[in-house]
Order: structure tokens, then sequence, then C-alpha cells
């Protein structure tokens, strides 16, 4: 994150604001999300296929790249922010809500492999 931190500075004036920097991106969750949120830039989440229509109106072939989906979404966010869905941060709430999930998915997980691990009593091999 701190490269990316660099990478925008050079671009911007030094008492620059991260709510001047608009990031758009494919997803709208995850931890990149959440670190570009936390910083202050303003993201906004595209779904993919949104994404690769627009990439149609640039590119006759439609090709896809990573060139071609950068300049995709900055030309989205350029010219129909308005269209978008700008993420916001979560509330220490939702957060807590998150690592709850979290941990009862993992015991869940864990209950899963503990039954599966033991093998029905029907299979076992009799000693006589």
């Amino acid at each position: 994150m701190a490269r990316f931190h660099e990478l925008v500075a050079t671009w911007l004036p030094e008492d620059a604001d991260p709510s001047q920097v608009l990031v758009c991106i494919e997803t709208d969750r995850g931890p990149w999300v959440r670190a570009l949120v936390a910083a202050g830039y303003r993201v906004f989440g595209v779904n993919p296929k949104q994404a690769a229509r627009h990439r149609v109106l640039l590119s006759l072939s439609g090709a896809k790249s990573d060139k071609a989906d950068a300049h995709t979404l900055a030309d989205m966010v350029r010219t129909r922010r308005h269209q978008l869905r700008q993420v916001a941060a979560d509330t220490d709430i939702a957060e807590a809500v998150k690592v709850v999930a979290r941990y009862l998915a993992s015991g869940s997980n864990f209950l899963r492999r503990s039954v599966t691990a033991v093998p029905p009593a029907g299979t076992q091999a009799s000693g006589a």
C-alpha cells in the first residue's frame, strides 16, 4: 500500500487530499478495497461485466489485457462516475460482524473436517 501512496503522490500536489483520488476497481470488497477506503481514497466498485461492456465501447477488438482494463476503468470513473456506486467504509459494528462470521465459519469448517476424517462404523474391518 505504501508504494501505491508513493505512486499517487507523484501525480498530486503536496497539499492534496486523498479524497481527491478516484479509484475504480472490479470489486467492491476485500482487503485491498478496505485499505484504499481506509486511506481516504474515493473507491468505486464496478461489476466485471459492466467493465467488459464498457471495454467493447473503447476498443474495436474488445481484447482483454491489463493495459486495456486499466484504461477502461479510468475512463469509466471519469465519464460515468454518476452511474457508479462509491464503496463506503464499514462501520465498527459491520467489522465486528465480519470477525464473528469468519470465526464461526472457521469453526464449522473444523467440525466438518473432523466429522469427515472419522470413517463410519460400518466401514471398519472387524477383528474376527
